[in-house]
């Protein structure tokens, strides 16, 4: 096997490796990110060019170097995971640089989607199992010392983690497969994808309610919304349809119902709201170059204090849009909107030419993408790690296979 042999089958690995693991586990994201930069890096090294669509590579950039001069400009003393916490970011670069790599992307397409869609299906069972069981999988395998069990907010039993350690982490990743799903369902060439990809969104959808985690209900409808747009008339009907459907399902079960009231009742969210006060209190003394990242908690300590020293949440804003604001400043903020707004732009602008199989991809991958900007309103995404890495890692799907599309033209 010659070495470009070797980088091609490691990008293409990766990839896999990736799209396994992104309802499962972090370690296997890591590995499979790995995989994908040694592969991509390796093919370019050997002669690949034009790995990336024009455009994205900029704004990704642009966040990185606010991070690290935020953190370096930072009044306090922090964190090692400071200087690293953009990583994540780098998974829209690293899919369809690794995509385009491999000389049959389309094959690994629907290889990757596989198998994302069977390990989230898999996931999605076992949330379903915990609700009632309390069932943790890895102290089971003897990975944890104690078992995990959340108790459900406002209902009986438990709220569904996987085989993650928040019903939060959990349900952000399983709705971005759940809009996922319901776009291939939609689009798919063939009833046989359509079907399956209609039973793993039902999964989802069920495992999603399971976990409680209004965020991520707010997250999915706005992934049907941001999947409607590119959708034909009647496909977009059918998929608001979904929404008003699973709306109504969850209306019609007391403990779903009861958490949802709860999101507009000033007295049931008096913490978050006390916690955005305090992000606001910063902000105002930080308002052009931030805290710094991963600064945030400590810099708030005082202000903190100074109203509630008791207040037990202390980690960020609970918002990923204001803690950009507060550690990063207004630039962190617009360099981070700016690299979704490139993603946005070059795919929609890709699906004019897309095969049909292309576009149903990427129409599912900008909807679970926009699910994801929406679990941010009220989830630090970027800061968790296996949610920031599935949000990238379907980011970086929407803009496969874009950068042959931009070759110049011979002569």
């Amino acid at each position: 096997m010659t070495a470009r042999a070797l980088a091609i089958r490691l990008a293409e690995a990766g990839v896999l490796v990736a799209a396994l693991f992104l309802p499962l586990s972090i370690v296997g994201q890591q590995v499979g990110g790995g995989m994908m930069a040694l592969g991509a890096l390796g093919s370019w090294a050997l002669g690949a060019r034009r790995l990336l669509p024009r455009g994205i590579v900029a704004p990704v950039l642009a966040f990185i170097a606010v991070c690290l001069i935020s953190t370096l400009a930072s009044p306090v003393d922090v964190p090692w995971r400071s200087w690293s916490a953009w990583r994540p970011v780098l998974f829209v670069l690293l899919v369809p640089a690794a995509m385009a790599s491999c000389p049959r992307p389309e094959r690994l397409l629907r290889a990757s989607l596989l198998l994302l869609l069977g390990s989230a299906l898999l996931a999605a069972l076992l949330g379903l199992w915990q609700r009632k069981s309390g069932f943790d999988l890895n102290f089971w395998l003897g990975v944890r010392r104690e078992p995990i069990r959340i108790e459900a907010p406002g209902g009986e039993g438990y709220a569904a983690v996987g085989t993650f350690n928040s019903r939060l982490t959990f349900s952000a990743i399983e709705v971005a497969v759940l809009v996922l799903a319901t776009g291939l369902a939609l689009t798919a060439r063939t009833w046989a994808a359509r079907i399956g990809s209609a039973l793993v969104a039902a999964a989802s959808a069920a495992a999603v309610a399971a976990a409680f985690a209004r965020a991520a209900w707010i997250g999915f409808f706005a992934g049907v919304v941001a999947l409607s747009l590119g959708l034909r008339r009647r496909a977009a009907l059918a998929a608001l349809g979904v929404a008003l459907l699973a709306a109504g399902a969850g209306a019609a079960i007391p403990s779903i119902r009861a958490r949802a009231v709860s999101a507009m009742q000033t007295t049931a969210n008096s913490d978050r709201l006390f916690i955005w006060s305090r992000a606001g209190e910063v902000l105002a003394d930080y308002p052009v170059q931030g805290v710094g990242v991963y600064a945030y908690p400590i810099v708030a300590g005082p202000y903190y204090d100074r109203h509630d020293p008791l207040f037990p949440m202390r980690t960020w804003a609970h918002d990923m849009y204001l803690t950009l604001l507060v550690e990063t400043g207004i630039a962190g903020l617009i360099a981070y909107l700016w690299i979704f707004a490139a993603v946005i732009a070059l795919a929609r602008r890709g699906l004019a030419e897309d095969s049909p199989e292309w576009r149903s991809a990427r129409l599912g991958a900008l909807g679970a993408t926009a699910a994801l900007l929406g679990v941010s309103l009220f989830h630090d995404v970027l800061y968790d790690g296996e949610v920031a890495m599935t949000l990238f890692f379907l980011a970086g799907l929407a803009l496969s296979d874009l950068s042959r599309r931009q070759e110049p033209e011979p002569g």
